[in-house]
């Protein structure tokens, strides 16, 4: 073979695409599927996140919740306190609640029983804060009316003391106006006992 020849075979040759250029276009399938994939993961990523984060929220909620419970059975607690401890409670359960699309049923079903439990204990102390009120109130009426009877009695025992000193008076006033027998009886004694001489 002459060289000529060698040459003009050479030249004839058609270059070959390169090697990766030939995979890419063999595997857009192959990405489509990884893209797929992909944006599954990353949904399931978000649920993950958001059920982790409600999950989060829950457990600090029923840390207070929990807490609200204890100072509430001992004696005598703040209720104002503790009414203001559970609006805050109530609110981080609401938190937890707010992505239920994408929770899971089990973290969806804990999290809203939470939730009924905490707005139960909230209603509870809302009631005994009402009849607190209403005792306290009912209280200080009950205090008037006595101070009010407690007065009228004072007036009443005024009033008495007033008309016993009229009466009184009106006795001394009667007998100064009834002549004096007395004297006339002693004189009329002196006459009939009287010598004529």
């Amino acid at each position: 073979m002459s060289r000529a020849t060698h040459r003009s075979h050479k030249a004839s040759r058609q270059p070959r695409p390169p090697r990766h250029d030939r995979q890419s276009i063999a595997s857009v399938p192959v990405r489509i599927a990884i893209v797929a994939l992909a944006v599954v993961a990353v949904f399931a990523a978000g649920i993950m996140a958001a059920n982790w984060s409600a999950l989060a929220t829950n457990n600090t909620a029923v840390n207070g919740l929990n807490a609200t419970i204890s100072a509430y059975n001992k004696d005598s607690p703040d209720l104002e306190k503790l009414r203001t401890a559970q609006l805050q409670t109530d609110a981080q359960f609401s938190d937890a609640q707010r992505l239920t699309v994408l929770q899971l049923p089990q973290v969806r079903a804990t999290i809203a029983a939470n939730a009924a439990e905490s707005a139960r204990l909230t209603k509870q102390i809302e009631s005994d804060l009402k009849s607190e009120k209403n005792g306290s109130d009912s209280a200080q009426t009950a205090n008037g009316q006595q101070g009010e009877s407690s007065n009228n009695s004072g007036d009443s025992s005024d009033t008495d003391k007033v008309n016993k000193l009229l009466e009184q008076n009106k006795q001394k006033i009667d007998l100064k106006n009834v002549p004096d027998t007395s004297s006339e009886t002693a004189g009329s004694d002196d006459n009939a006992s009287a010598k004529p001489w």
